[in-house]
């Protein structure tokens, strides 16, 4: 029986898959004309933070106890981690 990969591993492995893909949307991502039905690269990089804010905000209610359900961060909020994210990821690459 196949032993499952540690927190640690997980985490790591999550943390390269986002800079991967955010380091697509700072490179070829920001001109590309590319479309999915009406959806553009910047289309699916907002529904990306957004989906990756509300993970985030559910795996921290449900370890804290809250409730379980549906998770619904606001645009605002989600739009204020991004840029909280960017300003870090900026400081930390110069």
């Amino acid at each position: 029986m196949e032993s499952s990969p540690s927190n640690d591993a997980l985490l790591a492995e999550l943390d390269r898959v986002v800079n991967d893909t955010l380091s697509y949307f700072d490179g070829a991502g920001r001109s590309t004309s590319a479309r999915v039905d009406r959806w553009q690269a910047r289309d699916v990089l907002m529904h990306f933070l957004y989906f990756h804010d509300a993970t985030a905000w559910g795996i921290q209610a449900a370890a804290l106890g809250g409730r379980r359900g549906r998770c619904r961060p606001t645009p605002t909020r989600s739009t204020r981690s991004a840029v909280a994210f960017t300003r870090t990821r900026a400081s930390t690459s110069s």
